[in-house]
């Protein structure tokens, strides 16, 4: 729908607004404790372990990634309830970041967590001082919450903030007429799927050696394939399902209503009236 074109603005139904509000400041705040705990993680962990140290291990690139996506996408759901004007400043960041980092993060952060699984399964020098050091208990608690919790706040991220997920790719998708090119779809479809995430590994592979720093005989080759793995499944195929069987893709841009549709609740007719101003 062309709201300018028709002339039809769309606005929230008033019976719906408490809702919508009580469900922005829930989401928000979920996420935003989130982020203060990768925050906080984050300072503590630099103030132990030092910058250099820090900075060496990539599950910390990682985090501190998440910790940046998190916070600057924390008024998300402020916008797909329709709280704040859908091309306003605030909306039109949150999409931008949607778009260039959520698949590419999502990637690292399944990416890494299929990573540690190896790095168990190979016996890695690495973990096996760590296991040494720190009861069995111990480590595996502390595996889960720094390697898995992140996967599963990302999977709740996407369950939650889907449609503007869906809303962003495709805005970003129409507004720049990829369709009308293969081969800028293209890019865009493999930055998403796989290159924003290689990037990601490349810089870190470039300042530091991941065979030393997790003292592995791992070779590279059986590395970059476990990765390139990992992004195959749990990243491209997602991916691809959102763009194709959602019909993402498509060259016809998502309205603001329906991006703030109450799909929940039929009795409110989505929550969203159009008002005809002609």
């Amino acid at each position: 729908m062309n709201a300018s074109r028709e002339k039809v603005r769309t606005v929230l139904d008033p019976d719906d607004l408490d809702r919508r509000t009580a469900q922005a400041l829930a989401v928000f705040s979920i996420q935003f404790v989130w982020f203060l705990i990768l925050l906080g993680g984050i300072v503590m962990k630099l103030l132990s372990d030092g910058f250099l140290s820090y900075t060496s291990h990539f599950t910390n690139w990682a985090l501190t990634s998440q910790m940046i996506f998190y916070g600057l996408t924390s008024g998300a759901a402020f916008v797909w309830t329709g709280l704040v004007p859908v091309d306003g400043a605030l909306s039109r960041l949150t999409q931008t970041v949607i778009v260039v980092l959520f698949f590419p993060l999502s990637g690292i952060a399944f990416t890494v967590m299929i990573a540690v699984a190896t790095l168990f399964l190979t016996g890695s020098t690495f973990l096996t001082k760590i296991l040494e050091e720190f009861p069995v208990g111990v480590v595996f608690f502390g595996n889960e919450v720094v390697h898995f919790v992140p996967v599963a706040i990302f999977v709740i991220f996407a369950f939650l903030q889907r449609k503007l997920i869906y809303f962003s790719l495709n805005r970003a998708i129409v507004e720049n007429r990829l369709s009308d090119s293969p081969t800028r779809l293209f890019i865009f479809i493999a930055y998403q799927a796989v290159g924003g995430s290689a990037i990601f590994l490349a810089t870190y592979t470039v300042l530091f050696d991941p065979r030393v720093v997790y003292d592995t005989n791992l070779p590279y080759l059986s590395g970059i394939t476990v990765a390139f793995l990992a992004l195959l499944f749990f990243n491209a195929a997602p991916l691809m399902y959102v763009l194709l069987i959602e019909g993402v893709a498509v060259p016809r841009a998502y309205s603001a209503a329906w991006l703030w549709r109450n799909d929940a609740d039929p009795q409110l007719a989505g929550g969203v009236l159009l008002l005809d101003e002609r």
